[in-house]
């Protein structure tokens, strides 16, 4: 088999459209650019609500080129999942198992970098005074007296924790997507035994229904915050 570069096409109009249509667009928290001149030596504004405001307007642009990032993500790899239920030649068949699996990896480092973003915008937010390096979503909620963004950030860590399992077993184990026919050791009463693998793997459709719902979560997020980022 050869597969040429010409075999790889990215969606068409309409894939694109189709997909969108069931997809919420996350759009960023929204904080405008303001200008330093302005408002230390006109407005008066005292020097670390000024910071707090720059640094607010730059969190939220790398948010929304993170979002944007995932979006394209979201697309690139149903495209490849939708493709796999049409007739394909064998090297189009080939081609879309492969992006499936290089895409579902790049949605998940997306995923978490842009969640990792929205920490650093809440810790500005607030004034929490963590130090970037040290910022950690699921430590937040040790420095913020707010019991209505506690349970925002506790129920979203809660809804995508097989999110977080998906994002470790790519980065840090061994891939969900990969066959895994690994045996075991058994230990009973004093005795080792041989447990025979099961040929076990995380099916496709399982992990778009998780990335359905992670990406629902992410919109869901970001739009309960901004509720109480108005209320400040």
């Amino acid at each position: 088999m050869i597969i040429k570069s010409s075999d790889y096409k990215y969606p068409t109009k309409e894939e694109r459209a189709k997909i969108r249509e069931n997809c919420q667009y996350i759009e960023p928290f929204g904080f405008e650019y303001q200008s330093e001149i302005k408002m230390i030596f006109q407005d008066n504004i005292a020097f670390d609500e000024v910071k707090r405001k720059v640094d607010l307007f730059y969190w939220d642009y790398c948010l929304l080129n993170k979002l944007g990032k995932l979006m394209e993500s979201y697309i690139l790899l149903n495209t490849s999942y939708q493709r796999q239920s049409t007739d394909q030649t064998e090297n189009e068949e080939v081609i879309n198992n492969y992006l499936f699996d290089y895409y579902i990896e790049i949605y998940y480092y997306y995923f978490f970098s842009a969640r990792d973003l929205i920490a650093q915008i809440i810790n500005v937010f607030y004034g929490l005074k963590i130090e970037e390096d040290n910022v950690k979503f699921h430590n937040l909620g040790h420095k913020l007296n707010n019991k209505t963004i506690n349970i925002i950030l506790s129920d979203f860590t809660k809804i995508t924790k097989a999110t977080s399992d998906f994002r470790n077993s790519f980065t840090h184990r061994y891939p969900s997507n990969y066959l895994d026919g690994r045996g075991e050791l058994i230990n009973r009463d004093g005795k080792v035994g041989y447990g025979f693998g099961n040929q076990t793997i995380t099916e496709p459709k399982d992990f778009i229904s998780n990335i359905v719902e992670s990406h629902q979560a992410m919109a869901n997020l970001v739009k309960l915050l901004k509720f109480e980022f108005v209320k400040e």
